[in-house]
């Protein structure tokens, strides 16, 4: 879905029917984390719009929620906690990969 390219689509204009959104839904979901382990595994929210925005027909509202339901990834607001909601993620805000948890076994 990130792979998307707009100039490949000249003098078109690039719709979604329902089954395509959610096919496009269910990519994102793979997607997003892959472009932020690319980054590290970690990027802010506006690092992030920018590096995509032209990248994909996908709409923000669509994106966003696929980042918070998404059960590799977390939003962390500048105080440290967790954004919840899809249509409360901002700017400054930043998206990462969650820390995996090491377990020990004996």
């Amino acid at each position: 879905m990130l792979a998307y390219n707009p100039k490949d689509e000249i003098g078109a204009l690039y719709l979604f029917d329902q089954d395509a959104r959610e096919a496009a839904k269910e990519q994102l979901l793979e997607d997003i984390p892959k472009l932020i382990l690319e980054n590290g595994d970690i990027i802010t929210a506006e690092d992030f719009h920018l590096g995509i925005y032209d990248e994909t027909p996908a709409h923000k509202d669509d994106i966003h929620k696929a980042i918070i339901e998404n059960p590799e990834l977390e939003v962390l607001i500048s105080s440290g906690g967790e954004r919840r909601k899809a249509h409360t993620i901002k700017s400054a805000d930043t998206i990462r990969l969650k820390k995996q948890r090491s377990f020990s076994w004996k």
